[in-house]
């Protein structure tokens, strides 16, 4: 038997589940009732706590069960609006839910994928980035911060070396939102995806923002 000598999640995380799952517990958005009430308006407060935390509007911040269902969100909505013939870059650094769906958006329409080279040194090859932009360059989908190597990317010298196309950028902050301040207005990305459980949050919860004049083209 495993012997557990402190809890994994802090304390108010525990706290606080506990008390929805035993005090409170209904579906959000779906009654009049009090429980129903009070627990969605904790779901919308944590709206509001998450789009402060990253300086997003309310309206943009979407709920997921983690960073790989975000980011499917978007290959699968976004994806459809890619036209035939574009290419989508990534990074040769990039966590699998960043590579897959991708990948298989690529199996349902007739598009490619091109992929940044990573340094001798664990850099991002922004020079081989800049090589590989195009008039085609639908969207980039790039990582915050390496889940393997732990190198930061400069995503402003991303968005800068974009600004010449007219090209979308999802930056997966997975491995970033803990470790230093995001400000998806201030980096001037179209998408930024990250998972609760890196923030201490219960497993099964992850955040998708996304500017709404885009979101609301998406199907």
């Amino acid at each position: 038997t495993l012997s557990i000598i402190s809890p994994q999640k802090i304390n108010t995380v525990i706290q606080t589940q506990n008390y929805f799952t035993t005090k409170v517990y209904a579906n959000v958005h779906r009654g009049t009732y009090a429980f129903s009430q009070e627990i969605t308006q904790a779901y919308e407060d944590s709206r509001k706590i998450i789009a402060d935390f990253i300086n997003a509007d309310l309206d943009e911040v979407i709920f997921t069960k983690s960073t790989t269902e975000a980011i499917n969100l978007v290959a699968y909505s976004y994806g459809s609006l890619i036209p035939d013939g574009a290419e989508i870059i990534i990074s040769a650094m990039e966590h699998h839910a960043n590579i897959v769906p991708w990948q298989l958006l690529q199996s349902r329409k007739n598009i490619k994928i091109k992929v940044i080279p990573v340094l001798d040194d664990g850099e991002l090859d922004y020079k081989g980035f800049e090589n590989l932009l195009s008039d085609k360059t639908a969207l980039v989908a790039i990582t915050h911060t390496s889940n393997v190597l732990g190198t930061v990317v400069d995503i402003k010298k991303i968005v800068e070396l974009c600004s010449n196309y007219n090209t979308k950028i999802l930056v997966d902050g997975s491995q970033a939102i803990m470790h230093q301040s995001v400000d998806v207005k201030d980096l001037g990305i179209d998408f930024y995806a990250f998972t609760g459980h890196k923030v201490y949050a219960p497993n099964g919860v992850g955040v998708l923002w996304g500017k709404k004049q885009l979101l609301e083209t998406m199907p």
